[in-house]
């Protein structure tokens, strides 16, 4: 996690895998996927620590990815909004 005002780094956490997209929820619980373990892990920033992870069924077809994302009017991120 990063200080957004000093840009200084307030801890790391591991989570097995390569974090992708992000988006916060405005309310202290930021969200985000993770690429290779086909998950979408909950950040709670007071707590600085991950306090849900959901899995995903990985996506195997890109096509339907990519028909996904269109439709949802964005990037493949979008479709998982």
């Amino acid at each position: 996690m990063i200080d957004a005002k000093t840009g200084m780094v307030i801890c790391t956490l591991p989570v097995g895998g390569k974090p992708e997209f992000a988006q916060a929820d405005g309310k202290g619980k930021i969200y985000f996927n993770v690429e290779n373990t086909s998950e979408i892990m909950e950040l709670d920033e007071a707590k600085a620590a991950i306090t849900k992870r959901i899995k995903l069924a990985p996506v195997t077809d890109r096509a339907v990815w990519r028909s996904t994302a269109k439709n949802a009017g964005s990037s493949p991120s979008a479709a998982i909004s």
